[in-house]
């Protein structure tokens, strides 16, 4: 079985960091919580200097690894080496692979070895010879539920209140991620005063651009022609690229097409979250939208997008243009 967050927790717990750790994830907030937190274990303020090293990028020089895998921890018990961003485990060349697979045979008892990866290839040699020495451990996107409680006690250090659904509609309106998260968070706590309500994060939260397309499709929905293009306005504004805005419209459109054919098949809301892999509430999101647009109407939605796309591409239109032309065409259907 894939080790978890509670196997590594343990093991800081047990205190028994030493070794060989991977690291590998979209959730680099977490991440980095986890590998500070091993280095506050083992090392010490006075010596951490001298024991901890770090290899950033994919140039790698081997003396200087072998070097620091070899020498003994100044002054201390234990020494960390951190290596992020490598891309070992994905595309190294066959000499780095000999090298490491060599070197992970072979990790002393005083030091920890951690890689701070963004992407691996499972299938890759460098990889199972990690696995077999050390401890991987991917590190996803929390789900809603873990975000919320992650919400609700960062306010509640600050002695502010915040209701767990209102935590839930917040984790949801940001960008996704941690760091994303709390850059919104440290907004509200300079702005709210005792309990954090919608209101404040609605005033204060800067909404993920997928949000800001759900906006735009509620607009559209409505038949709210100065909605539309006031939400179109400020994505121009903050100089938002169109063609990103427009694969966005394509990808929600075809999210709640999708949506649409499961529930008309007597589906849930869950299964739609599976079949779509998001997350519960932004799944229900796409359910409330598809009861509302006929099937007719997404699928001509979804074909025009895919026709702007080409008149944009080839140069028969401005890209702005041809986005607003889109608007008012699903306005008019």
């Amino acid at each position: 079985m894939p080790n978890t967050i509670a196997d590594l927790n343990k093991r800081i717990s047990d205190k028994k960091c030493t070794g060989l750790f991977v690291f590998y994830g979209e959730e680099d907030a977490l991440k980095t919580h986890k590998i500070n937190t091993i280095k506050k274990q083992l090392l010490d303020e006075v010596t951490q200097d001298f024991n901890f090293i770090k290899f950033e990028g994919n140039n790698i020089n081997t003396d200087a690894v072998t070097d620091a895998f070899e020498s003994y921890p100044v002054m201390a018990e234990y020494k960390m080496v951190l290596f992020k961003d490598t891309g070992i485990f994905k595309s190294a060349k066959q000499d780095i692979k000999t090298f490491f697979e060599s070197r992970f045979k072979d990790i002393p008892d005083y030091l920890c070895v951690i890689f701070d990866e963004k992407e691996i290839d499972k299938r890759s040699s460098l990889y199972k010879s990690a696995c077999k020495t050390g401890m991987e451990l991917e590190f996803k996107y929390l789900t809603d539920t873990e975000l919320a409680a992650w919400v609700q006690r960062i306010f509640s250090e600050h002695k502010l209140i915040i209701d767990k659904k209102d935590a839930v509609y917040l984790v949801n309106v940001c960008e996704p991620g941690m760091n994303s998260i709390k850059q919104e968070l440290d907004k509200l706590l300079n702005y709210s005063k005792d309990v954090v309500t919608k209101s404040d994060i609605d005033t204060v939260v800067s909404k993920s651009l997928q949000m800001v397309v759900f906006d735009l499709t509620e607009a559209i929905m409505q038949n709210n022609k100065a909605k539309a293009f006031e939400i179109l306005e400020g994505l121009k504004t903050i100089k938002t690229e169109p063609f990103k805005l427009l694969y966005l419209i394509f990808s929600t459109f075809e999210k709640i097409l999708l949506a649409k054919l499961v529930l008309d098949e007597r589906g849930t809301v869950s299964q739609v979250a599976a079949r779509l892999k998001l997350s519960p509430y932004i799944a229900r999101k796409y359910c409330d939208c598809s009861t509302r647009f006929s099937e007719s109407f997404l699928k001509s939605a979804i074909v025009k997008c895919a026709d702007i796309d080409m008149e944009i591409k080839t140069g028969k239109k401005n890209e702005w243009i041809a986005l607003e032309q889109y608007i008012i065409h699903l306005l008019n259907i």
